[in-house]
């Protein structure tokens, strides 16, 4: 709201709230602020690997191919697309790092910053709205300090939140003025809030594009519908070549999302009255999914509650299709209510049928009806012809908390509506990757916090006095009610070991808690490439390292070897260190070279590469009826040689079993073992060749048989081809 005072004034009242915000801030996760170089908040899983993440960027050209093959994960390419990047942090985290920070108190910096950019901004974007101080300040700090943001303290992505209010602080700018340079802002804050977390790309721009049918549809304004769109589409242009190389990368390893992953880390109903573990002032509440926690405090809801309550509804006849939406929920509702009680049912009258199995069917039917009903009442068109950004932004906190429940919302893990509107959205090329649906609810807290702050505005408005001093108590309930809980760790020691030689890699073992992420907090120090990884895609070449070596496989590391002398750093205080450091010193040519207190090292010289398999002519199989779970039987035909079987695991490597059982016979009872043996290390060299196909060759010299059977508990192999020997 202008308030005819000079530009240098209002700058410095700004300035005067963004460092109040900081100070909040600083309080809030305090003793951070005492140990940005030392000290790690809340734990050391993703926050070391963030730090990580960070460092490269600063260290190597953002989406270069130098880049994309970040030194961790070793001998792999490609790494960097396994996760998010970052890179959106980048103004802000490389020249810190460049002005002698480490990454670390880089990373705590963009921590710090998260809290208090993201209440500066909404404070703009409220500001821009036409909001008094007293309105722009609850804004801010109910949305940096959101109850939702506490479950969240390990993932700086997720709470990097501060250029979504000014993706909107764009449009609404734009639209007011017509202004080109506001579109230049929403372009450059998408894209940017895109590059710091790939969630944000996709869930702002369904918010986008809702945002667009209400304020700006094409019918109404659609010049200004086209040049917004323009912008996107080139911001998204711009960000084209960024998205193919992660699908390019994500196709080679065969990388996918599956249904059940996704349900899996969407919300729950339960989650919205769960609070998270990490609020100070709430007791924790246990949720179905680590991301579930939905919780909006009380504040907001108090006061959006409030303000509907007092609202003077007008009686007006409801239109037709409302009406008839109405009927059919209320009669889907019934046919809940009956299978709830009886269980399925089925009725049959003449050619008439009907059944009911599920639940959430009829729920769902219910509950689509009740969206068209409200979608067809003379009060909400009513609102959309006067743009009225309060029902816009109540209206899309409610379709933002329904998408972050997923595609089969459930009310305490059991379903309760089908194919709810996440299941469409699946549907669109790239969502598919994106495993955590529950992540809407970030833009749900964002367009509730926008929508309480017009109500309290409206209050201001009408009592100036009480107004204020209630939207200043609702602003101090709000930061009560979000303060956080924040554990600092201290951060991991850098290794003191020289290296006896030139090493390719470094292993840290065992592979097990967060090692690997200090693994690749110490790489920061020592520079050079590890074998340890983390990231939110496991390679399948690391599933196969992990087993082997935890079922202690001897030449599972083999095929490590073939690229590089490894020099192993054994944690001798873990509880598998001495079966570790047996299969170590089993490793031809193996030798102890040094330690550091509880950690050993070990240097394993390169080994020569075995040379390529060629396989024989491939034999035509067809599975016989004797298979069993866990068992495969293949009929060949007739009685022949066999020289190798191989076994395409793919993606089920994760699974892999301990052992692998190969029998031939020329009857069904009659069997020879030809093979009976771990599998790890081959695997492991399979995924390092094909990682889409992890593919696994069993040589069998002096096989033959009619019949070829293969025992895998559980049955995780994708494809079985047999070759004969080679001539």
């Amino acid at each position: 709201m202008p308030d005819g005072s000079s530009p240098a004034a209002r700058t410095g009242r700004l300035l005067g709230w963004f460092c109040g915000y900081a100070a909040l801030a600083v309080a809030a996760t305090y003793p951070l602020a005492a140990h940005l170089a030392d000290g790690v908040p809340h734990d050391l899983f993703d926050p070391l690997l963030n730090t990580w993440l960070l460092w490269w960027n600063a260290r190597a050209l953002p989406f270069s191919g130098a880049w994309w093959n970040g030194p961790f994960f070793h001998p792999l390419p490609g790494v960097l697309s396994f996760s998010e990047n970052l890179v959106g942090l980048s103004p802000l985290t490389t020249p810190l790092q460049w002005l002698g920070a480490s990454p670390l108190a880089a990373y705590n910096v963009a921590f710090l910053l998260s809290f208090a950019g993201s209440a500066f901004t909404m404070h703009l974007l409220c500001r821009s709205l036409g909001m008094r101080s007293a309105a722009c300040a609850f804004a801010g700090l109910a949305y940096a300090f959101a109850p939702y943001r506490a479950g969240h303290l390990a993932h700086l992505q997720v709470l990097s939140a501060e250029l979504i209010p000014l993706v909107f602080l764009g449009l609404h700018r734009f639209l007011a003025s017509g202004r080109r340079r506001w579109l230049l802002l929403f372009a450059a804050c998408w894209g940017l809030q895109g590059l710091t977390n790939g969630y944000y790309l996709v869930f702002v721009s369904v918010l986008v594009g809702l945002w667009l049918l209400w304020f700006a549809p094409p019918g109404r304004d659609t010049s200004r519908f086209g040049l917004v769109c323009l912008a996107w589409v080139a911001a998204g242009l711009a960000l084209a070549p960024v998205l193919r190389e992660y699908s390019r990368w994500h196709a080679h390893y065969g990388f996918e999302r599956r249904a059940p992953e996704i349900e899996g880390l969407s919300a729950d109903l339960l989650g919205l009255v769960s609070p998270p573990t990490a609020l100070a002032h709430w007791p924790a509440a246990a949720v179905a999914s680590p991301e579930g926690w939905l919780f909006p405090g009380l504040t907001l809801p108090l006061v959006v509650g409030a303000f509907l309550a007092t609202r003077t509804w007008r009686t007006r006849s409801a239109p037709l299709f409302a009406t008839v939406f109405a009927a059919v929920a209320a009669l889907a509702a019934t046919v809940a209510a009956i299978t709830a009680i009886t269980g399925p049912w089925h009725y049959g009258m003449g050619r008439l049928s009907i059944s009911v199995t599920a639940l959430h069917k009829p729920l769902a039917v219910s509950l689509y009806a009740l969206v068209l009903a409200g979608l067809s009442s003379h009060r909400l068109r009513e609102a959309w012809r006067r743009r009225s950004a309060l029902t816009f932004y109540l209206l899309a906190s409610v379709a933002m908390t329904v998408l972050a429940l997923g595609p089969l919302p459930c009310f305490a893990g059991m379903p309760v509506w089908d194919k709810a509107p996440y299941w469409y959205l699946l549907r669109l090329p790239g969502v598919s990757a994106l495993r955590v649906p529950a992540r809407f609810a970030m833009l749900a807290v964002f367009c509730l916090v926008i929508a309480g702050a017009l109500v309290l505005e409206r209050l201001v408005e009408r009592r100036r006095r009480l107004g204020t001093a209630l939207t200043v108590l609702a602003a101090a309930s709000a930061l009560w009610e979000g303060w956080p809980a924040l554990p600092v760790v201290q951060a991991p020691q850098p290794l003191r070991l020289s290296r006896p030689e030139p090493v390719a890699a470094v292993l840290e073992l065992p592979l097990d808690g967060d090692r690997d992420t200090c693994a690749m907090f110490r790489a920061m120090g020592h520079g050079l490439p590890i074998v340890n990884g983390y990231s939110g895609y496991v390679p399948p070449h690391y599933y196969a390292l992990q087993l082997g070596l935890k079922r202690k496989e001897r030449g599972v590391l083999g095929a490590l070897r073939e690229q590089g002398s490894l020099l192993v750093l054994l944690d001798r205080s873990a509880p598998r260190a001495r079966g570790l450091e047996r299969l170590l010193l089993a490793e031809p040519g193996a030798r102890q070279v040094g330690e550091d207190g509880p950690q050993q090292a070990y240097l394993l010289p390169r080994t020569a590469p075995d040379p390529p398999r060629v396989l024989g002519a491939r034999l035509a199989l067809h599975l016989a009826r004797d298979s069993s779970p866990g068992r495969a039987i293949y009929d060949l035909g007739e009685p022949q040689p066999i020289g190798s079987v191989r076994l395409d695991f793919g993606q089920g490597v994760s699974g892999l079993p301990p052992r692998v059982v190969l029998e031939t016979a020329d009857a069904l009872h009659r069997w020879t073992t030809v093979w009976d043996g771990p599998v790890a290390g081959l695997a492991l060299r399979g995924a390092l060749r094909d990682p889409h196909r992890v593919p696994v060759v069993l040589e069998t010299p002096g096989a033959c048989g009619r019949f070829l059977s293969i025992r895998v508990e559980p049955w995780i192999i994708q494809e079985v081809a047999v070759f004969r020997p080679r001539s």
